[in-house]
């Protein structure tokens, strides 16, 4: 695929290519790249995982991992704005000059807060210690001043309260809004934004992506900054980027303006990447469907950390507060809200999760017509093998030290212990073919297998027990989109087949969209709204559910 050429270009790849091995082994993670990004532009780089985006943002910081080759030619010009000076080769400088680069002209934000930011030191800190890097000899005082103004300008709550915060004390969009603030302390002529908001609520997403185009206009007195943003959230492309390209496997099969690439998009990949909504394919519920799963007044509430006056307990934390459902025979109920709106730990109270903490439980959850609370251990264990859960992250739900037959064939190994070596294997076998894994996998350790391939074998898993209803806590959002609406397409095969009925927590509305035949929105631990999926999304009734749909542009 040939460049597109910008009118000035301030970072330029050049037949550029990323490999690993050597000889007959070496495998190309990008291979002859040709990508340009403007002065002041906003470029989106897409593609599903091992497409080589991060691999491509990472290049120009020499960030690329132990083992990496290079070749060809990352050409910057952030140096100087005078067009007439030679841009030089990234790939060529040495390390110490790079170092140069790094923070004061190229500046990367990271996909999760967390793992970047220092654990052990206040965001005030770690901010103030970029600031001193790009003044030298700025004041420790004037250092402060100017981190509690960019807190300020990343739109912080009380910046002078939390410059004293550490990481752990933000919430997600707080701790990326620190990150970008971190990033914009040097004035950067480049930002490299590499997945900054897949850990965070769809409304959340669209505000740090509109902080970084107010930022971005902002950054017009000093040279002006271009973005490079890596995702595989295409409805933010959309949203936020002036072009887009798109990688597959290491090559780039299309570039060009974003309103082009996604209404007329010439390459097949495109085409199938941009068609990757799920797809909603319910079966009705049937009338008289009996209620599998029945909640009354449910609260949870944990041990307050915060103490009004030193001889009174602090008020207890209250997460979640009289929620009422039924969950039939065959139905899928979407449950949806922001972090922290108490979505998770309905999912663990659902599934008595929260017993042995410090939760305090008040109302009732029926299982089956039974009284959760109230079962005796040996009598919850039993009925275990109607209650399963998927939860989000496969990987890190998989054990790495066992086989995919012992994986799958645990809960058998609990609930039916007589069975023999050859009907456990026989029964693996048959779930593994009905979500779509070859029995070749049967030796194999999850870190052999795709993101989707593992999602798969964890569903399989849950599967294997004949469940009647499932707990689906974020089951797609570590997965690319058409990974995902390849999962999507057969949880609903096998809730049509087994009448499944599933609880599903998500806060991509699309997903809810297309699994659900009702939707819960909470916040703060209250349901705001119930009510049929569509009728829903056409016409919110409460404000808050209105702002969440139209983050996701779905009504």
């Amino acid at each position: 695929m040939s460049s597109v050429k910008t009118a000035a270009p301030l970072l330029r790849y050049e037949d550029f290519s990323i490999s690993f091995g050597s000889g007959r082994r070496e495998k190309f993670a990008v291979s002859h790249l040709d990508l340009e990004i403007g002065v002041g532009e906003r470029v989106a780089l897409v593609g599903e995982s091992g497409s080589g985006k991060t691999l491509t943002a990472l290049a120009p910081l020499r960030l690329e991992p132990e083992g990496a080759k290079t070749s060809g030619r990352i050409l910057w010009s952030g140096k100087s704005t005078d067009t007439s000076s030679p841009p030089v080769n990234l790939l060529d400088m040495p390390i110490q000059s790079i170092r140069e680069i790094r923070g004061r002209e190229i500046a990367m934000v990271f996909q999760e807060p967390m793992t970047a930011l220092n654990p052990l030191f206040t965001i005030g800190n770690q901010i103030v210690e970029a600031v001193q890097i790009d003044e030298l000899l700025i004041t420790k005082a004037d250092a402060m001043s100017a981190a509690i103004e960019l807190l300020k300008k990343t739109g912080i709550p009380e910046p002078e309260k939390r410059f004293h915060s550490y990481p752990h004390q933000l919430s997600g969009g707080q701790r990326q809004r620190a990150m970008i603030a971190m990033a914009l302390a040097c004035k950067p002529r480049l930002l490299i934004a590499d997945e900054p908001t897949t850990a965070l609520d769809v409304s959340l997403r669209l505000q740090i992506l509109d902080l970084l185009k107010e930022l971005q206009e902002e950054s017009k007195d000093h040279g002006g900054m271009a973005i490079l943003l890596i995702t595989h959230d295409l409805n933010l492309v959309k949203h936020f980027a002036q072009r887009v390209a798109v990688l597959n496997q290491g090559n780039l099969m299309e570039v060009g303006p974003t309103k082009q690439v996604f209404e007329h998009p010439d390459d097949a990949y495109t085409k199938a990447l941009v068609n990757s909504e799920p797809v909603r394919d319910l079966a009705p519920v049937m009338p008289l469907a009996p209620v599998l799963l029945k909640t009354e007044n449910l609260s949870v509430s944990y041990p307050g950390t915060e103490s009004t006056a030193w001889f009174k307990k602090p008020p207890r934390h209250q997460v979640l507060r009289k929620v009422s459902f039924e969950l039939k025979q065959g139905q899928t109920i979407g449950v949806i809200g922001e972090s922290g709106s108490g979505k998770t730990t309905l999912g663990m109270a659902v599934l008595g999760l929260l017993g042995d903490s410090a939760a305090e439980i008040t109302g009732t959850v029926d299982i089956l017509g039974q009284d959760w609370q109230k079962l005796k251990p040996i009598e919850r264990r039993a009925m275990r093998s109607s209650l399963q859960v998927i939860f989000q992250d496969p990987f890190g739900s998989l054990s790495p030290r066992m086989n995919v037959m012992q994986i799958v064939s645990e809960g058998l190994d609990v609930h039916f212990p007589n069975l023999s070596a050859a009907e456990r294997e026989s029964r693996v076998l048959d779930i593994l073919r009905e979500v779509g894994i070859d029995r070749s996998a049967l030796t194999r350790y999850p870190h052999e297998f795709s993101g989707g391939q593992r999602q798969r074998i964890a569903i399989a898993r849950a599967l294997i027990l004949k469940p009647q209803i499932l707990v689906l806590d974020e089951p797609t959002s570590a997965l690319d989109v058409s990974i995902q609406k390849q999962v999507l397409a057969l949880l609903t095969e096998l809730q049509k087949k087994y009448n499944l009925a599933y609880l599903m927590i998500s806060h991509d509305l699309a997903v809810i969209r297309a699994m659900s035949h009702e939707v819960m929105v909470l916040k703060g631990g209250r349901v705001v709204e119930f009510g049929d999926t569509e009728t829903l999304i056409q016409h919110p009734r409460q404000t808050y559910t209105q702002e969440l749909f139209a983050a996701a542009e779905l009504s």
